[in-house]
């Protein structure tokens, strides 16, 4: 079988996850497990040349600034902002917005922007996003509309933006909605799901959370899964420079390549090209735990 006739590889984002830091403490978070995760800031020179492989892909339109940190936290994060605003490129960032005050004028410059947000008030927040002050969070996602009520009045260019919720089965999505929906400009959801980690027998797989046990839904095992298309259409650059297979690879040991040769490492790496050929013929053993796709029981 050519699986490259079956779907076209065509790299549409290139993922830079600028920050292996973050200033929350979620218990669903692989760092909270004490698992290896790259941390530490990516370098300056890491990131110009990994965007200078980029400019060697005419596909990416779309650069992403975070995956597994907080991009806030890094030094470098204005500057970021303004050299990919500079090349046209279309910027996404994913936050928490608890530094949102301190960088409004860049962030008002991305064109994609996710907020993740669990919870409608201080006990519902704080369970979920710990290290984090829910009032200070909430202050930050109102200033910000504020800003983009009065450029938009203007007609002039503001991001679009997400507000994402971790679902459970104690999720109130009543509450968190009329909570948030004034502030943005779209609620998305997906589940809330144990830390995943890798094993080199198991692949990327669930580790153990007792503390939700009970609110977590489960995938439904034995179901026909979807192809998931990120090995196919994303990038993704761990802080170090290594490439990762997704945004859920947070410590995978397969070597995908690093930011030295992006082109090369994402159309012609083995490990990469072998696990789109699984995905297709759907046996592909280090994805088969993930999260992505999962199809949730109706009892459920």
């Amino acid at each position: 079988m050519n699986f490259f006739n079956r779907l076209k590889i065509k790299p549409l984002q290139l993922t830079l996850d600028i920050s292996g830091e973050c200033n929350a403490k979620c218990p669903f978070c692989l760092r909270q497990s004490g698992e290896s995760v790259p941390e530490g800031f990516m370098k300056k020179e890491v990131f110009y040349e990994a965007v200078e492989q980029a400019k060697k892909i005419k596909s990416i339109k779309t650069i992403s600034l975070s995956a597994y940190g907080e991009a806030l936290l890094h030094p470098d994060f204005d500057e970021f902002v303004d050299y990919l605003s500079e090349l046209k490129y279309k910027i996404l960032v994913i936050t928490n917005m608890s530094l949102a005050n301190k960088h409004y004028s860049s962030l008002l410059k991305t064109d994609y922007l996710m907020m993740s947000i669990e919870g409608y008030d201080r006990e519902t927040y704080e369970k979920y996003r710990r290290g984090l002050d829910f009032a200070q969070v909430e202050h930050n996602i109102i200033q910000f509309d504020k800003m983009v009520r009065e450029l938009r009045a203007e007609k002039e260019h503001t991001p679009s933006r997400m507000i994402n919720c971790l679902i459970t089965k104690k999720t109130e999505a009543d509450k968190f909605n009329r909570q948030w929906k004034p502030y943005t400009d779209l609620i998305t959801t997906n589940l809330m799901v144990r830390p995943i980690s890798w094993d080199n027998t198991k692949g990327l797989f669930f580790k153990a959370n007792h503390e939700f046990k009970g609110e977590i839904i489960e995938k439904d095992e034995g179901e026909k899964r979807l192809i998931c298309t990120e090995p196919f259409r994303t990038i993704v650059m761990h802080p170090n420079g290594r490439l990762a297979l997704c945004c859920n690879d947070a410590n995978c040991s397969l070597d995908f390549g690093d930011y030295k040769n992006i082109k090369k490492a994402f159309f012609d790496n083995k490990n990469l090209n072998k696990i789109r050929k699984e995905l297709l013929e759907n046996t592909c053993s280090v994805c088969k735990n993930c999260t992505t796709n999962i199809i949730i029981k109706k009892e459920q």
